[in-house]
């Protein structure tokens, strides 16, 4: 079970779809990279990590689905390893 997410953009603390994220984080993040540009190259995508609760972890990644327009096709919701071996879901 894949319990984290990588954000990248207007995920991030402070940018406008943080409020949607916030209330699902466990603790602070950290910083991090993925070795992609779009998750299947070989730059490197820097951003935040995030533990997200167990207990409501269905709920977070239905409503980032939407924010982030999963289900019209603009971002697609995949499964990652960052750099440092957390596996995490990650909007392309």
């Amino acid at each position: 079970m894949i319990t984290h997410l990588f954000v990248y953009g207007t995920l991030r603390p402070g940018q406008r779809r943080w409020p949607f994220l916030e209330p699902f984080v466990v603790d602070e993040g950290h910083d991090d990279c993925y070795p992609a540009a779009r998750f299947d190259g070989c730059n490197k995508i820097y951003g935040r990590i995030y533990s997200l609760r167990i207990d409501r972890l269905a709920e977070a990644l239905e409503l980032l689905d939407e924010v982030e327009g999963a289900m019209e096709d603009l971002f697609e919701r995949v499964a990652i390893t960052i750099m440092n071996g957390v596996d995490a879901w990650a909007y392309e």
